[in-house]
C-alpha cells in the first residue's frame, strides 16, 4: 500500500529521497570521528640488500650497526629485523601512538645509514620516512 504511495507520486518520493540525502550529508560533519583513538601505531620500514650475502653475514654487518644505532630512538616502541639468505634485510620501527602520521627521520640515525652502507656496500633505504630536506604530500 505504501508503495503505491511513491508510485502514484513521483516528484514527493524525489523530495523525500533528497531531504535524506543532504540530511546524511549534513550529519556527516557533525561525528564526532576525531574522538576515535588511532588505532595503528605509525612506523618506519628499511630495507637493505647486500648482493650475495647470507642471513648470517647481513645480521653481523649491516643489521647489528643499523639496530644498535636506531636503538635510541625517541618515542619508539620496538623494532623487528628479517635477514634472509639472498641478501635481503628488512628493518620495521614503531613508535608511541601520537608520534605522528609520518614519523620523522633522525638526520644522525639517516647520516649513519648512508655512510654505513657505504662502508659494506649494501644498499639501505627507509621506507614511509620524512628524510631532512625532504617534502612529501599525502593524499586525505
Amino acid at each position: 500500500m505504501l508503495s503505491r504511495f511513491f508510485i502514484a507520486r513521483p516528484i514527493f518520493a524525489w523530495v523525500i529521497s533528497l531531504v535524506i540525502v543532504l540530511g546524511g550529508g549534513v550529519s556527516y560533519y557533525m561525528l564526532p570521528v576525531a574522538q576515535y583513538p588511532e588505532i595503528a601505531p605509525p612506523t618506519v620500514q628499511v630495507s637493505a640488500t647486500y648482493p650475495g650475502a647470507d642471513a648470517r653475514v647481513l645480521a653481523d654487518s649491516v643489521a647489528a650497526p643499523i639496530e644498535q644505532q636506531v636503538n635510541g630512538v625517541e618515542r619508539m616502541m620496538y623494532m623487528s629485523s628479517q635477514s634472509t639468505n639472498d641478501g635481503a634485510y628488512n628493518l620495521t620501527i614503531t613508535f608511541e601512538l601520537g608520534t605522528g602520521g609520518w614519523p620523522i627521520w633522525p638526520a644522525a640515525t639517516w647520516t649513519f645509514c648512508c655512510s654505513m652502507a657505504s662502508a659494506t656496500s649494501a644498499e639501505v633505504r627507509p621506507r614511509n620516512a620524512i628524510l631532512p630536506g625532504s617534502s612529501q604530500t599525502r593524499m586525505l
